[in-house]
């Protein structure tokens, strides 16, 4: 379930490394919408439910930052890479 996410948040960077921006913030939305799905699975560890919780919050912040300039490209990226990592 958590792979889903993950994909997803790689589908969301790699759309705004192209400049596909109109999708950036559905992409977001559907990260958090599967989010909340795996809360509630009891099978998945809460390490793995505390991880893509803290990723997340941090992806949205960041994106939220990038679009009104108040982070720099080499910054997004720090986070970015976060992303790939997983």
């Amino acid at each position: 379930m958590t792979k889903t996410v993950f994909q997803n948040l790689r589908e969301l960077v790699n759309s705004m490394d192209e400049g596909k921006t109109k999708d950036i913030h559905k992409c977001l939305e559907r990260c958090w919408k599967e989010f909340y799905i795996i809360e509630k699975d009891p099978d998945i560890p809460s390490e793995v439910f505390q991880k893509t919780r803290k990723l997340l919050e941090e992806i949205t912040v960041a994106i939220e930052a990038y679009e009104v300039g108040a982070i720099t490209v080499k910054e997004f990226n720090r986070i970015k890479v976060k992303v790939f990592e997983e």
